[in-house]
């Protein structure tokens, strides 16, 4: 999504801030199932970290970390510090779809650690959080697609 050329940097910062708003948007329309909505913009971020780490997609992972901290009502840095790790664990993984599939569960879990009103329903938010998780990463991953080559970005 981020590229070096002046013009090109200008429609990719637009389509990055465009991304945030439209999943902020979507995740709080979608109702949620046991407390678990759409991940999209944890998907969002581990998919542009997938494709190179660049400043760029660095500060893009830290804006989709804090607008869910601020959807969500979490503490500051909570989301954003678990979406910078994953974003890490996506660019150094053999295997970044392991990475997809398991990253929204694994959220689960990490907001319970950090979080105590969660209360002790994590596996179950943990269950129900592998196949939204898998449905946000195919949907993200087919938008972003889309975009890429429709905005001819990156």
């Amino acid at each position: 999504m981020f590229s070096s050329g002046a013009k090109n940097s200008i429609a990719s910062l637009a389509l990055a801030v465009m991304a945030v708003i439209f999943a902020c948007a979507f995740e709080e329309m979608v109702p949620k199932a046991f407390g678990v909505g759409l991940p999209l913009l944890l998907m969002a971020a581990v998919l542009e970290s997938s494709r190179g780490l660049t400043f760029g997609t660095a500060l893009f992972v830290v804006a989709c970390g804090a607008a869910e901290d601020a959807i969500s009502h979490l503490p500051a840095m909570t989301s954003i510090s678990y979406f910078v790790l994953a974003a890490l664990l996506t660019r150094r993984s053999k295997a970044p779809l392991a990475v997809f599939a398991l990253a929204y569960p694994a959220y689960q879990l990490w907001l319970w650690v950090w979080m105590s009103g969660l209360g002790g329903a994590v596996f179950t938010r943990m269950l129900v959080a592998f196949p939204l998780g898998v449905a946000a990463a195919a949907a993200v991953s087919a938008a972003g697609g889309f975009l890429h080559r429709e905005a001819s970005v990156g």
